[in-house]
């Protein structure tokens, strides 16, 4: 993403997402689906409100639309669907952006049920915002040094946010004697 940054490169994040939401739903044991549903559901409603707003903002709203869509309807000469969002389609983008990365979050939270794999997603990460920071350091200054210091940044968080789950909270609830 730090080098072919893009609308392709973010459709195919979306897509590889999907595709991968898709294995892990068919994958998932019962018992570690009921331990993820029961740590992501709390985060599942507060991760909607944005996703929400941003539809609320491009539906065809004439009572809350910003007052461009009234110069826009002069200009053209015919009546235009006014929207609270100057653009709609930059809305929609940002939308889709915001649920890949969501996307890749609850993935993330699936891969690391069980704790060994939870530790392979921390040497992953580790490894990473290691070549984040080699890519800062052999870049020159003018080609997207911010995002990579925000990629690197972001990484550091989550690197040391998931060494310091305590190993109790990776581990799935026991499985009923119906589930085994």
């Amino acid at each position: 993403m730090l080098l072919w940054d893009g609308p392709i490169m973010q459709g195919l994040i979306a897509g590889v997402a999907a595709v991968a939401l898709a294995i892990t739903a068919q994958t998932l044991q019962p018992g570690e689906a009921e331990f993820l549903v029961s740590i992501i559901r709390p985060l599942a409603t507060v991760a909607a409100v944005p996703a929400l707003w941003v539809l609320v903002q491009v539906l065809p709203l004439t009572t809350l639309a910003h007052p461009i869509w009234k110069s826009a309807e002069t200009a053209l000469g015919h009546s235009v669907a006014g929207t609270i969002s100057v653009d709609p389609g930059a809305s929609i983008l940002a939308l889709g952006q915001y649920l890949s990365v969501l996307a890749v979050a609850f993935l993330s939270a699936a891969v690391a049920v069980d704790r060994q794999r939870a530790e392979w997603i921390l040497f992953a990460l580790t490894a990473a915002v290691s070549a984040f920071a080699l890519l800062i350091v052999t870049r020159p200054a003018t080609l997207a040094r911010g995002e990579a210091m925000d990629c690197v940044g972001i990484g550091t968080i989550v690197t040391v946010a998931a060494a310091s789950v305590p190993s109790s909270a990776t581990k799935p609830a026991a499985q009923a004697p119906s589930d085994r």
